[in-house]
């Protein structure tokens, strides 16, 4: 049922996203609880009225940003990756090779929420900007410290907000983003397995970017593996083939002998370049691979 009711949910805010286009700016909100003023992120505070999913309840934001990152390196780490990279770049509020620029300045609302539900009444309406992505041409996030720093100590609060943030990446569409962002932040998520949670965030809207799961690169892993003698010994033919071959007439011969064994290990160096970001077991065999490649490149010329 509640598969149904996200499906349903997802299939008319998908239909109005598309008419009235997405935003890039993440706000914050302030609400009353017991009687005191407390700043939560528009995108909790709206998704909690909402309950698709079951909320993890009592962590402070550190803890539930490594908990989503562990839980995507172990399920989609390319995902689980990027998360973490952008969370290091946020805490620096720069990044090393100054692709990404990070500019404190008082924000302004850029009304890019896409709410098609009410405030809850304990709360103001009126939404505080605290941080602003402007994607071309190249990535600038204008950030509010002071806003920032309403929210920092509540509970879990920083945690939607960077990953809000994060999921620019995958969707532009505030509304769709705050179910995603739900979702990861649920106990629904930490207890999925890597196919359920690529497969969730695949109908939530990631429909690219997501990358293998860890049972896709765990079969393939098998495989290199016992596969790993044959490949070697390709590699030594083809040297062996080259050696042999040191005047420029056996280069006819060389595109014959050698081509359909280029095109495997081609494919064998794409192979394990992807799986570099599970494992670097295979290092030092696409490093053969790209030395074989080259010499044969090389012979050719």
């Amino acid at each position: 049922m509640k598969k149904l009711i996200l499906g349903s949910l997802l299939t008319s805010t998908m239909t109005m996203a598309a008419a009235t286009g997405g935003g890039n700016g993440g706000d914050v909100i302030k609400c009353s609880v017991n009687g005191q003023s407390v700043y939560r992120t528009l995108d909790s505070v709206v998704m909690e009225s909402q309950p698709f999913f079951e909320k993890v309840e009592e962590r402070n934001s550190e803890t539930s940003m490594r908990q989503i990152v562990e839980k995507l390196k172990n399920t989609l780490p390319l995902m689980g990756k990027r998360l973490a990279t952008f969370k290091e770049t946020f805490d620096k509020k720069a990044n090393d090779d100054r692709s990404i620029f990070w500019i404190d300045a008082k924000l302004y609302d850029v009304q890019d929420e896409n709410l098609y539900i009410r405030i809850p009444e304990n709360c103001d309406e009126k939404l505080l900007q605290a941080v602003n992505l402007v994607k071309s041409p190249f990535k600038r996030y204008y950030f509010d410290s002071e806003v920032l720093g309403l929210i920092e100590k509540e509970g879990d609060e920083l945690s939607w907000l960077i990953v809000h943030e994060w999921l620019r990446d995958f969707i532009d569409d505030s509304d769709v983003i705050r179910i995603v962002n739900a979702y990861i932040h649920s106990q629904d998520f930490l207890d999925a397995s890597d196919i359920e949670v690529d497969e969730t965030l695949g109908r939530l809207g990631i429909t690219s970017g997501r990358g293998k799961t860890v049972s896709e690169l765990e079969s393939t892993v098998s495989k290199l593996r016992s596969g790993l003698p044959t490949i070697q010994e390709r590699i030594a033919e083809v040297h062996s083939r080259l050696d042999f071959a040191q005047d420029k007439n056996q280069k006819a011969k060389i595109k014959v002998w050698d081509g359909l064994d280029i095109i495997d290990l081609m494919f064998l160096r794409n192979t394990t370049i992807s799986i570099a970001i599970y494992t670097s077991e295979f290092k030092t065999i696409e490093l053969e691979i790209e030395q074989v490649l080259k010499r044969w490149e090389h012979y050719l010329d």
